[in-house]
Formats: structure tokens, C-alpha cells, sequence
């Protein structure tokens, strides 16, 4: 979708010479060397990609299209062929998508993939609360209900050019399939292959972001209120809602930016790193404090977490750790413990990883679960699910 905008409207001077350059090579690749289209403008948004709209008009019929360029530094080939496999399969279930012509790799290094542009607003702050949308906002939900019903009925079979596809296996739980996948983002995290100055216009971008209401505000977000954390369900929060509406416009942007692993997970880590220096907590999230602390205050502000590039030499492994054991040699080694207590009578999940820290798995799954409690806990965290091996040492 693109945002309003016109020709030579919203040009960034610092790339606009080059991309501009790729659009239009891949108008050609895709169209033909004899398409006659008009000069591309570029459209608002967008951190790791560079989208140019463009009006073909020639024999081959008026057209609104649009030019998606992934720079040199930053395309992904592989991706762009799968969004682009994936796009032409749904678009031809008829579901409300872009209608994808081409793709490409330029001389110069850089991915394009041609669509046809689709008029509208994505500002979400407008959807949700602009006086312009409101009948939008009555349409909209039936229509992302019918639309999420179509998508799911593609797999990853129905895609068979589209490389790399993930899925969960048959009998697999969808749940748990997607926490291993970004439990897997957070592990490449280790094997970062760049310097830090690569993540900067990244997180000035999701730090320029407007906030806006959405699902973190509504369960985890409070107001002021003279200094009482207590919301109006009665329920303390963790964060005071100037910095969840942050939450709720950052976390959005990660996943539509659809970036690499190594990329998402390291945004990920300076999200939770960010929300950890402005929580009013005790440092978990089985309870939170009855007053708003200090930091509370502060505004939610990312930075580049302090990283390393990757010089090679780095394993990661994931898995049971006496499973792991017997395959790993290390002169030193760290193990940290989970949680544990000689008190009978405590439910088991009290002493689990995933009841103290459930907040930080929302976080990284953006998967909205079903809550339970005071805390406003995942409910598969709950006492009758999410158990842990190390629970039965307490039984011996």
C-alpha cells in the first residue's frame, strides 16, 4: 500500500539518486525496454527498504505501480522471492494484496520487486482513532477476519518456488512452533555480523514512531493517576501508557519491516532493554509495584544494544542441556539455574522462568495470548501447563 503522496513528493536526498536508479532498471527488467512510464517518486515510510511509485502509460495500458528496492547492503534475494511467491498465490485466491508483476537483482547489487500500486492510508494511528476512518473502522474487522481465514488456507505446499518456507510440522503446536522460531532470532543474535553503526537507522526510526492504543496499552498500560500504578480494572500495571502506546507502534513496525533474523532480534533486544529501563517493577512481572517508579516517567527511547560483530568461532545450540552436554567441550563454562524453592506448597509455576518473565515472551512473539491473574500472565504459563524438567529435582 502506499501512502498519500505525489510525484517529487517525500524524496530523501541521501538515497533518492541511487534507488531511483534500481527502480528504474527494474521497471525495464520486469516491463521491457520499450514500457513508457513517468519519473518514480518515493513514498513515506519504510526503514530497511526504499518503495518508488511510478504511472506507466504506453501500449501495454495505463498503470499505478510500485518499485520496492531492498539496497545492496541489505537485500536478501531469497526473502524477496518467497514474498513475492507468497504474494502471487494469495493474490490469486483473491485476497486483498498487491498483485505482484516482477523481481529482480540489479547490476549494482540491489533486489526490486515490482506490484501494482494499491491507493489507501497505513498510518495506524489514523486508522484507529481518525475521525476520516470511521466507517473503515466498522468494515475493517469482518474484512481482516475473511482475509486471515484465506491466508491460512495456504501452506507452505501450495508455495512449492518459494524457498526456505517454515511451517509447523503435522500434530505440531502452531505456539510452539513460532516461540522456537524467534527463541531461534534471539540465538543469531550471538552470530551479528555487523558493526553497530548499521542498526542506527533502524532504531531512529522506530524511535521517531507516534505511539498509538493497542493491545499492550490496553492490558499493561496505566495513566499517572497521582503516582498509584492501580488502573481502572483495578489491576496494577507495569508501564505507564505513554511508553505502551510506544510499545504498541514498535513492536508493530519490527514485524512490517520484515527484516533478517540476526536484524529483528537485535531490535528486539534494544526493545526489551528500553521497556526494562521505564517498568515499575521489581524487576519480574509476577507483580508489579502499587506506585509508579521514577523511571516510570522517562520516556521509552531505544539504542543500539552493545554488540559485537561476529568474527566466526560461535556455536549455538538449543535443546535439552543433558542432550547438549555430551556434544560440547568448553574450558569454562556458566550455567545459571532456574528458579526453585524448598517450599512444598508453592505452585510449580512460581518457580519458573516463563511466570516471572512472561512479559518479556509477549514481547517477542507479538502473539496477544489469553491472560490470566492479577499479572496479566500468558495463560500457558499457568500452573497446569508450561512445566519444566528441572521441576521434578524437587520431588527427589
Amino acid at each position: 500500500m502506499g501512502n498519500r503522496g505525489g510525484p517529487g513528493s517525500l524524496l530523501a536526498e541521501t538515497q533518492t539518486a541511487d534507488t531511483s536508479r534500481a527502480a528504474v532498471e527494474g521497471l525495464r527488467a520486469v516491463l521491457g525496454e520499450g514500457a513508457a512510464f513517468g519519473p518514480p517518486w518515493k513514498l513515506a515510510g519504510g526503514a530497511m527498504h526504499d518503495s518508488w511509485a511510478v504511472d506507466r502509460s504506453d501500449d501495454g495500458g495505463a498503470r499505478e505501480l510500485v518499485v520496492r528496492v531492498s539496497p545492496a547492503g541489505r537485500a536478501d534475494h531469497e526473502k524477496t522471492r518467497r514474498e513475492f511467491e507468497v504474494l502471487r498465490v494469495a493474490f490469486g485466491r483473491g485476497i486483498r494484496c498487491p498483485e505482484p508483476i516482477g523481481l529482480g537483482q540489479c547490476t549494482t547489487g540491489e533486489d526490486y520487486l515490482v506490484m501494482a500500486r494499491v491507493s489507501g492510508d497505513a498510518n495506524p494511528r489514523q486508522l484507529v482513532a481518525g475521525e476520516a476512518f470511521g466507517t473503515a473502522r466498522e468494515r475493517i474487522i469482518p474484512q481482516l477476519a475473511n482475509a486471515l481465514a484465506a491466508i491460512h488456507t495456504i501452506s507452505p505446499q501450495d508455495v512449492p518456488a518459494a524457498p526456505s518456507m517454515r511451517a509447523p510440522e503435522a500434530g505440531q503446536d502452531p505456539l510452539q512452533f513460532e516461540r522456537k522460531v524467534v527463541e531461534e532470532a534471539y540465538e543469531t543474535y550471538l552470530l551479528n555480523p555487523h558493526p553497530a553503526c548499521h542498526y542506527t537507522q533502524l532504531i531512529d526510526h522506530l524511535n521517531s514512531l507516534e505511539g498509538f492504543d493497542g493491545w499492550f496499552t490496553e492490558n499493561y498500560g496505566g495513566e499517572p493517576n497521582e503516582g498509584s500504578s492501580i488502573g481502572g480494572d483495578g489491576l496494577k500495571k507495569p508501564w505507564q501508557s505513554h511508553n505502551t502506546r510506544r510499545l504498541d507502534a514498535i513492536r508493530c513496525e519490527i514485524d512490517a519491516l520484515c527484516l533478517p533474523q540476526v536484524e529483528k532480534s537485535v531490535l528486539l533486544t534494544s526493545l526489551v532493554l528500553a521497556l526494562d529501563a521505564v517498568d515499575s517493577t521489581l524487576g519480574h512481572f509476577a507483580s508489579y509495584l502499587n506506585s509508579w517508579s521514577p523511571r516510570s516517567y522517562k520516556p521509552l527511547k531505544l539504542s543500539i544494544p552493545k554488540i559485537i560483530p561476529g568474527i566466526g568461532g560461535h556455536d549455538v545450540h538449543r535443546g535439552d542441556i543433558f542432550d547438549v552436554l555430551p556434544r560440547v567441550s568448553a574450558d569454562v563454562a556458566y550455567l545459571d539455574p532456574p528458579y526453585g524453592s524448598n517450599n512444598e506448597k508453592m505452585p510449580p509455576s512460581r518457580v519458573r522462568y516463563s511466570a516471572y518473565y512472561h512479559l518479556w515472551t509477549t514481547v517477542c512473539l507479538n502473539d496477544r495470548p489469553k491472560l490470566f491473574g492479577k499479572a496479566k500472565r500468558r495463560c500457558d504459563t499457568s500452573d497446569t501447563l508450561g512445566g519444566s524438567v528441572f521441576e521434578d529435582f524437587r520431588k527427589d
